[in-house]
Parts: structure tokens; C-alpha cells; sequence
């Protein structure tokens, strides 16, 4: 059986390293972006923020693996042309790539940050788009809408990740952030008595999804999100245990909405469990 061609935009993202390197061997992977990520797989250095010549890239490509997003997320409106030109204007330059060269799948990587309902969110929640929680929400979800509008040239998939971790994340996001606060012995601010709930993902578990995604030849939307629903205090205090180190905690009376996502469409069941995935 031939090797499925994986054209993955971003790969030197969290997610993208990672199933680069889980699946450099099942299938052909080409990497897409600024950072080579792997002397073993070939690499098309390209800069989302800047006009792409369409024709230098390769034209044998099976999936499209949409995984960019800006380094500067947070900084808006400073940053709002960067944020809306890699979230989405690229992502329509590729959709016309690979309409243009006959792809059987696209798969774009948006976020759990869609939802506003405080709720377990389901892939077919109603998205109210007048109510989206930022600019970079608001981005990711222009986007979700170009790729549904290609569904008629080949199998789109859009992943809404739920607070993806793992080795080398970015020492600001939220898992990072707290087993840092914890080791340096900061206080952890917790809206009500535990905190938000959240069903945090292992970043292997996510790249393992991508792949049954590929291999079933999926479409639709999917949550990317763990099995282990527990409040923001449980996982400080997981993080606790591990470090040998007690967390301390700063209350206050607002509650946050939950943010958990409904993880079941997928049919995944292989999860790493959250203590083993948190060391």
C-alpha cells in the first residue's frame, strides 16, 4: 500500500513536531513553513506572512495539513493583520492549492476557543458568530467557514483543539505557565473555589487523532480534546504532587465558564492518562 503524501503547513508548531516525528515512517511527509523540524523529512521554506508562489510547491499531495497560527495570537489589534493573514487569508490561498493539484483531504486546525456556552461543547453547538470571544476566535472561525465551502472538491476536517500540551509548548500557555508558577512557589488565581473546568489533550494523543483522521479518510469537525474533565485546582494540584511542591492558591468570587469539550465524535479511546502525559 502506497504512503498517503502529507503536505504539513506549520510543522514546527507543538502539534506539528510532534506528529512529524510519531509518523515520519507511515507516511511522506513534506514540512511547510520557516523551521525545518527534521533532517529526515523534506522541508519547503516558505513565510506565511508573505505572498506564496503557488507553483514551487509540490503537486503530488494527497492531505493538506493546515497547522500555522501566528506567533502573535495575543498582541492585537497590534498584531491583527499577521494573526488574520496565517489564521486565514493563507488558509484560502492553500484551499485553492489544493483544489488546483486535487487533494483528497484538507485539515485545518482552528480552536475549542469557537465555543462560548458554558456547556459541554459539541461539534454541532450552534457557533454565534456576533458573540465569538476575541479576534483571534473570531479568525479561526472566518476560516472554519472557507473550508466548509470547499467540501465539494475534496474531504474537509476542521480540529477544535482544547488546551493542547505537551514537551517544547510555549512557556506562556496555560499548562507551562502553571508548572512553572508552582515550581517558583507563585500563587494561582482560581475564580471561585476550584477554578474553571477544562478536559486538557496530551499533544501525542492529538497527533494520533490527526492520524485516524487521515487513515479513515474523515470529514466534518472534530473536538481534539482529553477524557479527564478536572478543575483548575485538581490539575495544579496533580502538577503538585508530581513536583513534590504545594501549589498555592488566590481565590476570588467571579466563575469563568468551563471549557470542556464533548470528545466522543472521534472515536478515540487511546488516551495517555493526565498524571503520566503532566510528567
Amino acid at each position: 500500500m502506497l504512503k498517503k503524501n502529507i503536505l504539513v503547513i506549520g510543522a514546527s508548531g507543538l502539534l506539528g513536531k510532534n506528529f512529524c516525528k510519531l509518523f515520519v515512517n507511515k507516511y511522506e511527509i513534506i514540512t511547510c513553513g520557516r523551521n525545518k523540524v527534521s533532517s529526515k523529512i523534506k522541508h519547503i521554506d516558505l513565510d506565511l506572512s508573505k505572498k506564496i508562489k503557488i507553483n514551487s510547491l509540490p503537486k503530488d499531495i494527497d492531505v493538506v495539513l493546515y497547522l500555522a497560527q501566528s506567533y502573535n495570537f495575543r498582541d492585537f489589534p497590534n498584531s491583527s493583520e499577521d494573526i488574520f493573514c496565517i489564521n486565514t487569508t493563507k488558509v484560502l490561498d492553500f484551499l485553492n492549492y489544493s483544489k488546483e493539484i486535487g487533494v483528497s483531504q484538507f485539515i485545518y486546525a482552528s480552536t475549542g476557543g469557537v465555543y462560548i456556552q458554558d456547556k459541554i461543547h459539541f461539534e454541532d453547538d450552534f457557533i454565534d458568530a456576533k458573540k465569538l470571544n476575541g479576534f483571534y476566535a473570531t479568525s479561526k472561525y472566518c476560516a472554519e467557514l472557507l473550508v466548509n465551502s470547499y467540501k465539494d472538491f475534496f474531504d474537509t476536517v476542521i480540529l477544535r483543539p482544547f488546551f493542547m500540551f505537551g514537551i517544547e509548548q510555549k512557556s506562556d500557555m496555560l499548562i507551562p505557565r502553571l508548572i512553572s508558577n508552582i515550581k517558583l512557589h507563585r500563587p494561582i488565581q482560581l475564580q471561585g473555589q476550584n477554578g474553571i473546568k477544562i478536559n486538557p489533550i496530551y499533544v501525542e494523543d492529538a497527533a494520533k487523532i490527526v492520524a485516524k483522521i487521515i487513515d479513515e479518510n474523515k470529514t466534518g469537525i472534530y473536538n481534539v480534546a482529553g477524557n479527564t474533565t478536572l478543575s483548575l485546582k485538581e490539575l495544579c494540584l496533580i502538577i503538585g504532587d508530581i513536583l513534590k511542591k504545594e501549589p498555592i492558591f488566590e481565590y476570588n468570587e467571579n466563575r469563568a465558564n468551563d471549557v470542556v469539550g464533548n470528545f466522543a465524535k472521534i472515536g478515540y479511546k487511546d488516551f495517555i492518562k493526565i498524571e503520566e502525559s503532566i510528567k
